[in-house]
């Protein structure tokens, strides 16, 4: 536990469920035998599919600062699995989870911060609809896009991929995506990101985010990680720390 980014202590103040669930990470982290270093974490990370994470963001998720989403968690476990070489873990994944869920609910500058406001949306009467399940539910407009009411392409590619994660065609909302980086700006492409974030579909942001810098030119990636800074710093960070590692 020695190691740099684990020598920050768990921040004073935060709330109990979120020094918890950080305080698991780290007791996790300290099953391996040598602890990895964050780079080190990262890359094994990637390895299982989890891609474009900063070690400050990792550095956070230590601290209690942030609550990562739960593909992270997933990711994380995984690995942490393989490198111990054993199961008998301070936690099971499920018990993980139930952590992150409840630091998550006791986090709300966290929401307020990437953008799931879908209450607030909905009162604004921003929204239009998307069929999912056989239910009509809102897909929030983000704030500040300046196209509230337009139904345009970035809408519907948003509405499509999420249409199809609902009836579980990963592949399908993979193709969405892809096609999405291709065609729109990186404005638009911001746009689709605030989407998926305002409906906490972060997986589908995710995705989105990491296909940028393999299709895009350089320019482009800075380009969308500006356009993203100012609602969602972290995942600006992403951007930037992707473009310097290819």
């Amino acid at each position: 536990m020695s190691r740099s980014d684990l020598r920050a202590k768990i921040a004073c103040g935060l709330p109990v469920p979120r020094q918890k669930f950080a305080q698991k990470l780290r007791e996790l982290r300290g099953c391996v035998p040598r602890p990895p270093v964050a780079h080190d974490v990262i890359a094994r990370l990637a390895a299982v599919g989890y891609v474009g994470l900063s070690p400050s963001s990792l550095s956070r998720y230590y601290s209690g600062k942030d609550v990562p989403g739960e593909g992270f968690v997933r990711a994380y476990y995984e690995v942490i699995v393989a490198a111990a070489g054993r199961w008998d873990l301070p936690c099971l994944l499920d018990e993980l989870l139930d952590l992150r869920n409840s630091a998550e609910a006791a986090d709300g500058r966290r929401n307020a911060g990437l953008g799931l406001r879908v209450r607030a949306f909905e009162q604004e009467g921003e929204a239009v609809r998307v069929a999912v399940g056989g239910k009509a539910t809102p897909l929030p407009v983000p704030a500040g896009s300046g196209r509230p009411n337009e139904a345009g392409e970035e809408h519907e590619a948003a509405i499509t991929a999420v249409r199809l994660m609902a009836a579980g065609d990963l592949q399908g909302a993979l193709a969405v995506l892809e096609s999405a980086v291709y065609r729109f700006s990186p404005e638009g492409l911001a746009l689709c990101v605030k989407h998926f974030y305002a409906l906490a579909q972060v997986e589908l942001g995710q995705n989105l985010v990491m296909l940028v810098p393999r299709i895009r030119s350089l320019k482009e990636v800075v380009a969308l990680s500006q356009a993203l800074r100012a609602d969602f710093p972290d995942v600006a960070d992403q951007l930037l720390c992707m473009i310097t590692a290819w």
